[in-house]
């Protein structure tokens, strides 16, 4: 039962392949060889019969009838035979044993085979200078042609079976060569494992479809590697910050069943805890749902065109309904059009007006202004907080990164909310600048592109250099 070629190693169908197309090119180039062989044959033996013709027919045009040249083509096997108008034989050539019939109406050329000969020939009608009609006959046997067409062929078929078997060996070793890399393409894989990241593929430089394979795999196991430690990271941080309000629960309720079911002090205390640790739970919650929801890109930004202004005034006044202990501040009162997702963009200023609250000092300033650019739109969340470190500027955005400095003033935070914000930008194709002064307070900047003015502007830069536009 023949296997399913499907089945079969990818060393065995190179190896099969090879041999087969080997093959189809030698026997285009016997088959080639053996027809230009027979042609040039051919027609050599054609052109001794023509030279036969010329110069025997010479004699016979003068009225010699004697056996004088055709001898002389024995050695070509070219023999002949001379009848005159009467059918009369007159001679034939040393060697003629050929039984042809002789018709003296038949003239045309003619390739005559019999069992042991292969025969081309040809009768001539002369006529002679005495009034003399004479009929030359000459055949041309074939048989040291077919010898050596006959030989050319087992010669060629003994070398096309030495190169078929030939082929199937180096086509062996160099599939099996040849598939090397992949074989160690798949050792590796199999060795990789979630406690084993740090596998890779060996990297030659021959520079070939198998090499830039081994370097896409290699940066699929790095990435994978960045998104495993980042879970990994994810769950161990998320794991730490619900073990602290949960811990505090547990805690309260510990209390309330030894001390607080009378009294009402204590009772309420609990409650309250309760309450805000539960909150910090909800909080906590929807934010790591947010990322994981990013992370697969199931979240879909819903844009459409509204005032940037407007929506930062609604994030104030609800700021200020929930905190009487900062002065919150509009920064000019310009229309500022954006097309964004205003769920996301409200979410965006919560997450820096509660940064904003947590630390700047009771009665310091929070402002948010928005102005049109010549690419888009900017906004600014600027507090008198107490500042970040320089040294800590290019890590806030990491997530579940906290600032030793607010850590010591025990603010509390789970180092999520700007990991959020930048993911917000970046999914408007925006940018965060972050200006910071210890003591002093810092600046959040965001720029919003809006792809016609990008457009617009592109147009103008055109036309000013003359260059045409599409």
């Amino acid at each position: 039962m023949i296997p399913n070629f499907r089945k079969i190693s990818i060393k065995f169908k190179l190896t099969f392949v090879y041999t087969v197309l080997f093959i189809v090119a030698m026997l285009i180039l016997d088959i080639g060889i053996f027809l230009s062989a027979r042609i040039y044959l051919y027609n050599k033996a054609d052109e001794n019969l023509q030279m036969a013709e010329k110069m025997v027919g010479e004699l016979l045009r003068v009225g010699d009838t004697t056996d004088r040249y055709s001898g002389l083509y024995a050695n070509d096997n070219i023999y002949m035979r001379v009848y005159d108008d009467e059918n009369n034989h007159i001679y034939s050539s040393q060697g003629f044993i050929y039984s042809l019939e002789f018709n003296p109406n038949d003239l045309e050329f003619k390739q005559i085979s019999t069992e042991n000969h292969d025969l081309r020939t040809q009768t001539f009608r002369i006529p002679s200078k005495d009034g003399n009609v004479y009929f030359l006959q000459i055949v041309k046997d074939m048989y040291s042609e077919n010898d050596f067409l006959h030989l050319i062929t087992l010669v060629m078929g003994g070398m096309c079976f030495l190169g078929m078997g030939t082929s199937a060996f180096m086509g062996y070793v160099f599939s099996k060569r040849m598939m090397q890399p992949i074989v160690d393409l798949t050792k590796a894989a199999e060795n990789i494992s979630s406690k084993n990241l740090e596998e890779r593929i060996e990297i030659s430089g021959s520079g070939d479809e198998i090499q830039r394979l081994a370097i896409t795999f290699n940066n699929m196991i790095d990435r994978l590697q960045e998104a495993f430690n980042k879970q990994t990271q994810f769950v161990s941080y998320a794991s730490h910050e619900l073990r602290t309000p949960l811990a505090v629960i547990h805690g309260y309720i510990n209390l309330l069943d030894r001390w607080g079911k009378q009294d009402e002090k204590t009772l309420q205390e609990s409650i309250n805890a309760i309450k805000t640790e539960a909150d910090n739970m909800e909080k906590l919650t929807e934010r790591l749902l947010f990322l994981a929801r990013v992370d697969r890109g199931v979240n879909v930004l819903k844009k459409r065109e509204c005032f940037l202004d407007k929506l930062i005034l609604h994030s104030i006044e609800e700021a200020r309904l929930i905190d009487e202990k900062h002065v919150y501040i509009l920064g000019g009162r310009s229309e500022v059009v954006v097309e964004v997702d205003a769920g996301m963009i409200t979410q965006l200023l919560r997450i820096f007006l509660d940064n904003a609250r947590k630390f700047t000092p009771e009665g310091g300033y929070i402002s948010v202004s928005c102005w049109e650019t010549e690419d888009g739109a900017k906004m600014m969340v600027r507090d008198t907080g107490i500042g970040i470190p320089e040294e800590s500027i290019h890590s806030i955005f990491d997530r579940f990164y906290t600032v030793d400095q607010s850590r010591e003033r025990s603010y509390s935070g789970s180092g999520l909310g700007l990991a959020i914000a930048e993911m917000i930008v970046n999914l408007h194709g925006g940018k965060i600048e972050v200006r910071s002064e210890v003591g002093v307070g810092s600046e959040f900047i965001v720029w919003f592109p809006d792809q016609k003015k990008q457009e617009r502007k592109i147009q103008e830069q055109q036309i000013s250099n003359h260059i045409p536009i599409d």
